[in-house]
């Protein structure tokens, strides 16, 4: 699991030096010995600011858990919480339910997050703050005293039998029709039709194996692709039936694959031979090929549809 971690600098903790001069900056003046101890004291016995405590917390968490999940706690906290909360200069100690109450309101009315994604952050927050609990650094934890914001269900619109037709014509010989039809049909993730591969296939038996998956994770603006031998849960490792419709697509992808690589000679990657989903040239598709090209098929199709129709 290290390969791939693209672990940065940790951020040093200040030296008293730095807190003198600090001390001296912001009083605009210079203070005898005993004056700077006394503030120095002060502060060090205050302990950590809120901000770089879950630096610190960001830091121990990169060798505990999987990267996929270190890149999210990444992104809510270097992005989100802390250039808010390093503003407001507030100590661990200090920290109160209301501060998060107004960070998470902040976020709602400044940024414009939805309250699906200030559950997400609040879950980072409250958990950091779990290991200052337990560690003896707050005596409460604030997060568990906050009112969070009621979740956003999710409805999602279904396509009916003809409109289902229509779009297997529209992508029929298309890159994108693999996606849509194991979409269509199995309901898979975009992270488990990149991750089918062939061993998942049984001919003989009629049946499709769900167990790998291809997944584009943003880290620090550069794109990781992870790949795993495994779905995402327990119920996401399944075995579903070989429906025909499916089988006589794969023979006919089988088959392209043969004829694009008997084509390129070697410009034809070898590296993804063992994944289905490949391109001309050999290259695995990438899961933001099928984000993008499914909402421009549809406008295409719809385009299409609209100037066909006869004005009344």
């Amino acid at each position: 699991m290290d390969s791939y971690w693209p672990f940065g600098k940790r951020k040093q903790k200040k030296s008293r030096e730095a807190l003198l001069l600090e001390t001296r900056m912001s009083f605009g003046l210079l203070l005898n010995a005993a004056e700077e101890e006394t503030i120095v004291e002060e502060s060090v016995n205050q302990g950590p600011l809120f901000s770089d405590f879950m630096l610190q917390w960001l830091a121990m968490m990169k060798h505990q858990v999987e990267f996929i999940t270190y890149a999210s706690y990444h992104n809510v906290i270097t992005n989100h919480v802390v250039p808010y909360f390093e503003e407001k200069g507030l100590f661990l100690k200090e920290l109160l339910p209301c501060h998060i109450q107004d960070y998470y309101q902040y976020e709602l009315n400044e940024n414009g997050v939805t309250t699906n994604t200030i559950l997400h952050y609040h879950a980072n927050i409250r958990k950091a703050l779990k290991h200052a609990l337990q560690n003896d650094l707050i005596n409460t934890n604030p997060a568990d005293k906050i009112e969070r914001p009621k979740k956003n269900d999710f409805v999602g619109s279904f396509y009916n039998k003809q409109e289902i037709n229509i779009l297997f014509e529209k992508v029929k010989g298309e890159l994108i029709e693999l996606a849509v039809i194991l979409a269509a049909f199995y309901g898979l993730r975009r992270s488990e039709v990149v991750g089918l591969k062939w061993t998942a296939i049984n001919f003989d038996n009629k049946t499709i194996s769900i167990r790998h998956t291809v997944t584009p994770v943003y880290f620090e603006g550069q794109e990781h692709i992870i790949e795993k031998d495994r779905a995402k849960n327990k119920p996401s490792r399944r075995t579903l039936p070989l429906v025909p419709a499916f089988e006589e697509l794969l023979l006919r992808i089988r088959d392209l694959h043969a004829l694009n690589k008997a084509i390129c000679g070697n410009s034809y990657c070898t590296d993804y031979e063992e994944y289905i989903y490949l391109d001309k040239l050999g290259q695995r598709v990438k899961p933001g090929y099928i984000t993008q090209n499914f909402t421009r098929t549809l406008k295409k199709w719809f385009t299409s549809y609209s100037l066909s129709r006869p004005v009344s």
